[in-house]
Protein backbone atom coordinates (compact mmCIF):
# COMPACT_ATOMS: atom_id res chain seq x y z
CA UNK A 1 0.00 0.00 0.00
CA UNK A 2 2.90 2.23 1.13
CA UNK A 3 6.16 1.96 -0.71
CA UNK A 4 8.16 1.37 2.20
CA UNK A 5 6.05 -1.36 3.89
CA UNK A 6 7.60 -3.46 2.30
CA UNK A 7 10.61 -3.32 -0.77
CA UNK A 8 10.43 -6.36 -3.28
CA UNK A 9 13.62 -8.18 -3.84
CA UNK A 10 12.76 -7.73 -7.76
CA UNK A 11 10.48 -5.51 -9.36
CA UNK A 12 7.78 -6.21 -11.62
CA UNK A 13 8.88 -5.10 -15.40
CA UNK A 14 5.39 -5.41 -16.90
CA UNK A 15 3.07 -5.65 -13.82
CA UNK A 16 -0.25 -7.61 -14.61
CA UNK A 17 -2.13 -6.43 -11.69
CA UNK A 18 -2.60 -3.90 -9.20
CA UNK A 19 -3.38 -4.40 -4.93
CA UNK A 20 -6.40 -2.05 -4.99
CA UNK A 21 -6.13 0.05 -2.00
CA UNK A 22 -8.72 2.81 -1.44
CA UNK A 23 -6.28 4.81 0.21
CA UNK A 24 -4.29 5.30 -2.96
CA UNK A 25 -6.34 7.25 -4.58
CA UNK A 26 -8.21 9.08 -1.60
CA UNK A 27 -6.97 12.78 -1.48
CA UNK A 28 -7.08 13.61 1.73
CA UNK A 29 -4.68 10.52 2.61
CA UNK A 30 -2.06 12.08 0.07
CA UNK A 31 -2.33 8.45 -1.80
CA UNK A 32 0.16 8.30 -4.98
CA UNK A 33 -2.97 7.64 -7.22
CA UNK A 34 -4.86 10.42 -6.94
CA UNK A 35 -6.77 11.30 -10.52
CA UNK A 36 -6.40 8.05 -11.58
CA UNK A 37 -8.32 5.51 -12.64
CA UNK A 38 -8.21 2.31 -10.68
CA UNK A 39 -9.02 0.29 -13.74
CA UNK A 40 -6.45 2.16 -15.68
CA UNK A 41 -3.69 4.76 -15.84
CA UNK A 42 -0.99 1.58 -16.07
CA UNK A 43 1.43 3.55 -17.14
CA UNK A 44 1.35 6.52 -15.06
CA UNK A 45 0.79 4.05 -11.89
CA UNK A 46 3.79 2.23 -12.92
CA UNK A 47 6.04 5.02 -13.57
CA UNK A 48 4.58 6.40 -9.67
CA UNK A 49 5.46 3.06 -7.70
CA UNK A 50 9.00 3.27 -9.72
CA UNK A 51 9.83 6.52 -8.36
CA UNK A 52 7.98 5.82 -4.94
CA UNK A 53 10.16 2.54 -4.28
CA UNK A 54 13.21 4.40 -5.39
CA UNK A 55 12.25 7.00 -2.63
CA UNK A 56 12.20 4.32 -0.34
CA UNK A 57 15.42 2.39 -0.96
CA UNK A 58 17.00 6.04 -0.56
CA UNK A 59 15.37 6.90 2.62
CA UNK A 60 16.03 3.52 3.93
CA UNK A 61 20.10 3.16 2.62
CA UNK A 62 21.19 6.93 2.59
CA UNK A 63 19.52 8.03 6.11
CA UNK A 64 20.41 11.53 4.69
CA UNK A 65 23.57 12.59 3.05
CA UNK A 66 26.82 12.20 5.40
CA UNK A 67 24.48 10.42 8.19
CA UNK A 68 24.23 7.02 8.53
CA UNK A 69 21.18 5.46 8.76
CA UNK A 70 20.54 2.49 10.99
CA UNK A 71 17.91 -0.56 11.10
CA UNK A 72 14.75 0.51 13.61
CA UNK A 73 13.45 -2.56 15.19
CA UNK A 74 11.63 -3.29 18.40
CA UNK A 75 11.52 -5.92 20.59
CA UNK A 76 8.56 -7.70 22.61
CA UNK A 77 8.48 -9.91 24.93
CA UNK A 78 6.02 -10.78 27.77
CA UNK A 79 7.97 -8.46 30.29
CA UNK A 80 9.75 -5.67 28.33
CA UNK A 81 9.73 -3.98 24.78
CA UNK A 82 13.60 -2.39 23.76
CA UNK A 83 13.37 -0.05 21.14
CA UNK A 84 16.72 -0.45 18.86
CA UNK A 85 17.42 2.88 16.45
CA UNK A 86 20.11 5.65 16.39
CA UNK A 87 21.60 7.46 13.16
CA UNK A 88 18.95 9.47 11.33
CA UNK A 89 15.56 9.64 9.44
CA UNK A 90 14.72 11.70 6.65
CA UNK A 91 12.37 14.36 6.73
CA UNK A 92 8.86 14.08 4.86
CA UNK A 93 6.07 11.90 4.91
CA UNK A 94 7.19 10.03 1.65
CA UNK A 95 10.17 8.98 3.06
CA UNK A 96 8.42 6.27 5.57
CA UNK A 97 10.75 3.85 7.15
CA UNK A 98 10.60 0.71 8.33
CA UNK A 99 10.70 -0.99 12.30
CA UNK A 100 11.03 -4.15 12.83
CA UNK A 101 8.59 -5.45 15.29
CA UNK A 102 10.34 -8.69 16.74
CA UNK A 103 8.43 -10.55 18.75
CA UNK A 104 11.40 -11.92 21.34
CA UNK A 105 9.50 -14.48 23.67
CA UNK A 106 11.86 -16.82 25.21
CA UNK A 107 9.13 -19.83 24.20
CA UNK A 108 7.47 -20.44 21.00
CA UNK A 109 4.23 -18.55 22.02
CA UNK A 110 3.79 -15.57 20.38
CA UNK A 111 3.17 -12.56 22.15
CA UNK A 112 -0.03 -11.12 21.65
CA UNK A 113 -1.95 -8.26 21.99
CA UNK A 114 -1.90 -4.14 20.60
CA UNK A 115 0.78 -2.23 19.94
CA UNK A 116 0.80 1.74 19.51
CA UNK A 117 3.74 4.12 18.55
CA UNK A 118 3.65 7.72 18.09
CA UNK A 119 6.27 10.46 17.61
CA UNK A 120 6.20 13.72 19.12
CA UNK A 121 7.82 16.79 19.58
CA UNK A 122 10.32 17.88 22.10
CA UNK A 123 7.02 19.68 23.87
CA UNK A 124 5.03 16.11 23.75
CA UNK A 125 2.87 17.25 20.61
CA UNK A 126 2.14 13.84 18.62
CA UNK A 127 3.10 14.60 14.94
CA UNK A 128 2.42 10.70 13.78
CA UNK A 129 1.01 7.41 14.80
CA UNK A 130 0.57 4.11 13.76
CA UNK A 131 -1.02 0.75 15.42
CA UNK A 132 -0.58 -2.68 15.16
CA UNK A 133 -1.84 -6.12 16.43
CA UNK A 134 1.09 -8.24 18.02
CA UNK A 135 1.71 -11.74 17.53
CA UNK A 136 4.35 -12.14 14.78
CA UNK A 137 7.11 -10.41 13.16
CA UNK A 138 5.80 -7.37 11.05
CA UNK A 139 7.31 -3.71 9.67
CA UNK A 140 5.91 -0.73 11.96
CA UNK A 141 5.47 1.84 9.13
CA UNK A 142 7.68 5.53 10.05
CA UNK A 143 5.94 8.28 8.98
CA UNK A 144 8.71 10.65 9.62
CA UNK A 145 7.94 14.20 10.34
CA UNK A 146 8.06 16.54 7.95
CA UNK A 147 10.99 19.20 9.93
CA UNK A 148 14.42 18.37 10.75
CA UNK A 149 14.85 17.92 14.39
CA UNK A 150 14.96 15.67 17.61
CA UNK A 151 11.88 13.83 17.85
CA UNK A 152 10.85 11.17 20.68
CA UNK A 153 9.46 8.06 19.56
CA UNK A 154 7.25 6.03 22.39
CA UNK A 155 5.22 2.54 22.20
CA UNK A 156 2.59 1.10 24.34
CA UNK A 157 1.75 -2.27 24.26
CA UNK A 158 -1.47 -3.73 25.49
CA UNK A 159 -0.44 -7.66 25.77
CA UNK A 160 -3.39 -10.25 26.25
CA UNK A 161 -2.18 -11.61 29.26
CA UNK A 162 -2.90 -8.30 30.77
CA UNK A 163 0.59 -6.62 30.97
CA UNK A 164 1.10 -3.19 30.22
CA UNK A 165 4.53 -2.47 28.50
CA UNK A 166 6.15 0.94 27.18
CA UNK A 167 9.08 1.84 25.62
CA UNK A 168 11.08 5.13 24.36
CA UNK A 169 13.11 6.43 21.96
CA UNK A 170 14.81 9.37 19.97
CA UNK A 171 14.84 9.82 16.55
CA UNK A 172 17.02 12.04 14.51
CA UNK A 173 15.52 13.55 11.63
CA UNK A 174 17.43 15.64 9.19
CA UNK A 175 16.65 17.29 5.99
CA UNK A 176 15.65 15.40 2.84
CA UNK A 177 18.14 17.00 0.15
CA UNK A 178 16.31 15.68 -2.59
CA UNK A 179 12.81 16.98 -1.81
CA UNK A 180 11.76 18.87 -4.73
Amino acid sequence: MRPGDWLPEFEPVEPAFENYYPQNYNTAERGMFVGLEPLGDLEVKTSRVADALAQARHAEITGGGEHSPSPLALFVTPEALKFIGAGTVLSGKRNVRRILLINGAPDVTAVTGRLDMFVTEPRGTPVAGESVALGQVCWIPLLPPDKPGLYAIRFFAALDSGARLEARGLLTVVADERRP
